[in-house]
């Protein structure tokens, strides 16, 4: 059977470690939202992670991204928590994104 703990763990660690990004040069260069931040704001909250990614998405001109919200929340109940770090990011990006909208 897949663990997909592992493979979740596996992909975030990834991540936070700057492995997906653009790859130029030979190698890939990070550039997602933390890029610019120290090794001590990487240890940050999922609800913040959702806030930074909405500020990055506003500074570089891109769209607001849209989440499924409601389904990911059921799914977190469903699965008793488990998808708890996807639906935290959700309502930091949710939040950070409706200042935006509302000024």
């Amino acid at each position: 059977m897949i663990n997909f703990k592992l493979i979740h763990d596996q992909i975030k660690q990834n991540y936070e470690h700057g492995k997906y990004g653009n790859y130029r040069n030979g190698k890939y260069e990070y550039n997602g939202p933390y890029a610019n931040h120290n090794d001590n704001a990487k240890n940050i909250g999922d609800y913040e992670r959702g806030r930074l990614q909405a500020i990055n998405d506003f500074k570089t001109g891109k769209h607001f991204r849209k989440y499924p919200k409601i389904s990911l929340e059921i799914i977190n109940i469903v699965f008793h928590g488990r998808a708890a770090e996807v639906v935290n990011f959700i309502h930091g990006y949710n939040d950070e994104k409706r200042k935006y909208k509302n000024n």
